[in-house]
């Protein structure tokens, strides 16, 4: 982590809530975006970010799989943390 603020990494796509999810579960944050779901993750894995923001459940599409296998994935050497609303990984 570089310096004393937290880097919390989201996907961000157009028309996602990602960036506000991420400003309201950590305000004081260093937002980082990402261009896809694994990258986000990596963010994580690789010590870049401290955290992560995802979505498991959007209004269009409903359940996002891909992100209930990648957290499976890294559950073994991560904390995982989960609300109605966003899983947050660090």
């Amino acid at each position: 982590m570089h310096g004393s603020q937290l880097r919390v990494a989201y996907q961000e796509v157009p028309w996602a809530y990602s960036e506000a999810a991420t400003g309201k579960a950590y305000p004081n944050c260093e937002a980082i975006p990402c261009d896809q779901f694994e990258v986000t993750f990596q963010a994580v894995e690789l010590w870049i970010t401290g955290r992560a923001v995802l979505p498991v459940e959007n209004s269009l599409s409903r359940s996002i799989n891909r992100n209930y296998d990648l957290l499976l994935s890294i559950a073994s050497t991560s904390s995982v943390k989960s609300n109605s609303r966003s899983t947050i990984a660090s």
